[in-house]
This record gives C-alpha cells, sequence and structure tokens, in this order.
C-alpha cells in the first residue's frame, strides 16, 4: 500500500503540486526569491486571497490567474527545469493552478470545497428522497439525515477552530 500523501515522488499523481511535473508559477517563482518575476508572483497571489476574500469559486478565481498570466506574465518568463532543459513562456495550466491554491499550504480555500460537497451531496439526496408519487423513500432519508447531521457537527467544529466566527466560505 502506499503513502495517501508524499511530495518525494514526483509524478504520483497525487493532489499537491510536488506530485506532479507539470510546471506551477508559484512553485518556481515563490516568495523566496527575490526578482521581478517574484513581484509578478505576488500580485497574482493578491489575486488569489482577493478573490477568496470576496468568497469567489475556486473556479473563479484560477480562471482570472491564468487570464493575467497570459496576458501579463508568460512571455516574460524563462524556466529552467530540472534536467537543466531553458523553457521560454512556460504554459501554466489551468490544472497547475486550481492544484495549487486548493492543495498548498499557502491558500486555505479547501474548506471552502468542503461546504460545496457537502452541499451538492445535500442537494442530490434531498431529490430523491420524495418519488413523484410523494412516496418516502425511507433508506434516502436516512442518508440525508445521517449527511446532514455530518455536515453541521463539520460546520460546528469549523466555528470553534476558528474562535467561534463565521468561517469564510471561498468555494
Amino acid at each position: 500500500m502506499s503513502a495517501a500523501y508524499d511530495t518525494l515522488v514526483p509524478g504520483n499523481n497525487f493532489r499537491n503540486c510536488s506530485g506532479h511535473s507539470e510546471f506551477c508559477f508559484f512553485c518556481q517563482f515563490g516568495p523566496q526569491t527575490t526578482n521581478t518575476k517574484t513581484d509578478m508572483a505576488s500580485e497574482l497571489r493578491d489575486i488569489v486571497r482577493s478573490m477568496a476574500g470576496n468568497h469567489c469559486e475556486v473556479s473563479q478565481i484560477a480562471r482570472r490567474v491564468l487570464t493575467v498570466y497570459e496576458e501579463d506574465v508568460r512571455q516574460t518568463i524563462v524556466y529552467e527545469t530540472e534536467d537543466n532543459d531553458i523553457i521560454q513562456a512556460p504554459e501554466w495550466s489551468l490544472a497547475s493552478i486550481t492544484r495549487h491554491i486548493l492543495h498548498s499550504a499557502e491558500f486555505s480555500l479547501f474548506a471552502g470545497i468542503l461546504d460545496s460537497c457537502f452541499q451538492s451531496i445535500l442537494m442530490n439526496l434531498q431529490s430523491g428522497i420524495f418519488s413523484d408519487d410523494n412516496e418516502c423513500d425511507p433508506e434516502r432519508l436516512e442518508q440525508f439525515l445521517k449527511t446532514a447531521k455530518t455536515y453541521t457537527t463539520y460546520q460546528s467544529a469549523m466555528k470553534r477552530e476558528n474562535g467561534g466566527s463565521k468561517r469564510q466560505r471561498n468555494a
């Protein structure tokens, strides 16, 4: 059995950036480096934080970051791979951007995805509780109630973790 999370094996298809060989501008030009590329990365990071603060969906945030990268940043980038290959204007895919903003420790957007998952599951379960002839499906009702209870328990735990304040929804 392999590890559920492993940052040491490139190409392992885990959800983190280090598990993929795809280029990630945020990873390559992080806050620890000092150059104009870092300034550009900081501007893109500010877009993520601003949109997340406005409760935008992750997909909307990622599309905006991609648009700004393509229009204002990409043509200025020269990237050297681990194999010492030089890549001019590397492609930064929407999948890579989404992966980074969701699964890096840099942004706290994953909790919003959990909210969206719970809400989607609850809506799907709710729509099947009653048949067209208004008969109740007891198994579906039980699934709905258990999921609703789990969701409210999760929400309460998140409120406690955040000092009793209402948690921001960023998905």
